[in-house]
């Protein structure tokens, strides 16, 4: 009878255990960046800019933060002596690559463009953009390549 009841004490203990317990520790929301190998600290946001122009004078900077599968941030393009696209973007990251819709001012209007980001270990590349004949816009074009390249910054 004692044999009987320590066995069940042993079972209901060992029952309580394995319900009180995941299957294995909770990923953080950095761990997909990481085992993705995007970064290797405890990061949620990367900084990338780009300086190009004849003299060096158009600048382009974008902050990405990352939560899971989702990014957020501010892509600033600003050229020299025209008028700048300054805003915010929002999408998902699927492995290496950004798939997000940036949300700008220029000129006074609101306006928004599809853009995709491939992170890599030196930096950043964005898939150029192509023109819409129908309506003169910029877009992303089955021909864009991933060929615009930021580097790699320190967050501020």
């Amino acid at each position: 009878m004692i044999q009987m009841m320590t066995r069940f004490k042993t079972a209901v203990l060992f029952c309580t255990l394995s319900m009180g317990c995941n299957n294995g520790p909770k990923k953080k929301p950095n761990d997909k960046i990481k085992d993705a190998g995007l970064i290797t600290q405890e990061l949620t946001s990367l900084c990338f800019r780009r300086v190009d122009g004849l003299l060096g004078q158009d600048t382009s900077s974008i902050h990405l933060v990352f939560y899971v599968d989702k990014v957020s941030g501010d892509f600033n393009h600003i050229p020299h002596e025209k008028d700048s696209r300054k805003g915010t973007i929002a999408g998902t990251l699927k492995g290496k690559q950004v798939n997000a819709l940036w949300t700008f001012m220029q000129e006074g209007t609101t306006d928004t463009l599809s853009v995709e980001f491939l992170l890599t270990d030196r930096g950043l590349l964005q898939k150029t953009f192509g023109i819409d004949k129908q309506t003169g816009r910029q877009k992303l074009t089955d021909t864009s390549t991933f060929t615009i390249a930021y580097q790699k910054i320190d967050c501020k």
